[in-house]
């Protein structure tokens, strides 16, 4: 997937609203969900395998996904709510 089509997908899901609280929110929903949405497009059902392949491919996401800090999600019980509110 290129940067313009990770882009493009991020900007497509700003339309929907983040229902989280904005207390100890550290990662943009639309670019969780996007992250979780690419994956599960690639046959990847677990949250862990998502985020092992964000940490390997973090250098090529972060920044058309909207994300700002320089390392990806941990797999936490918070990353995996991050998306599902």
């Amino acid at each position: 997937m290129s940067a313009t089509s990770l882009s493009a997908l991020a900007q497509t899901l700003h339309s929907l609203p983040d229902p989280r609280s904005k207390q100890g929110v550290s990662h943009p929903y639309h670019g969780m969900l996007a992250l979780v949405l690419i994956g599960l497009l690639a046959e990847m059902p677990y949250i862990a395998q998502i985020r092992r392949w964000a940490q390997r491919y973090w250098h090529i996401l972060r920044k058309p996904l909207g994300f700002k800090r320089t390392k990806p999600p941990v797999d936490t019980d918070r990353w995996k709510m991050g998306c599902i509110g």
